[in-house]
């Protein structure tokens, strides 16, 4: 496996509105990526999508060498993110954070 995220004529509309049109966007195994861009742009659709949180209406979403199924909770089991907003203890280390979060599955 060399990509991490592959998706390719992915489209994500809300309410009639298109949200994401025809991505195409690969992540490399071992890469760090950062999204940037104006609120609205797509950034946290994006992600959700690579989540296997939300589905798109057009294209594949494929996540560690798997195309994402709604009824595959073994993927979610695989993938976690780390949202902006979900609170963390300043002194916690990211490994102590982690297995606060995600238990003993670490």
């Amino acid at each position: 496996m060399t990509q991490v995220v592959q998706m390719q004529g992915v489209r994500k509309t809300f309410r009639g509105k298109p949200a994401l049109r025809e991505i195409d966007w690969s992540v490399p195994a071992g890469s760090v990526y950062g999204l940037i861009g104006a609120n609205g742009a797509g950034k946290t659709t994006l992600l959700r999508l690579a989540l296997g949180v939300l589905w798109p209406h057009a294209g594949t979403v494929e996540v560690l060498g798997e195309r994402l199924a709604r009824e595959d909770a073994r993927m979610r089991e695989r993938v976690h993110d780390v949202a902006s907003d979900r609170a963390m203890a300043p002194a916690f280390r990211v490994d102590e954070w982690l297995r606060q979060s995600l238990g003993a599955r670490l």
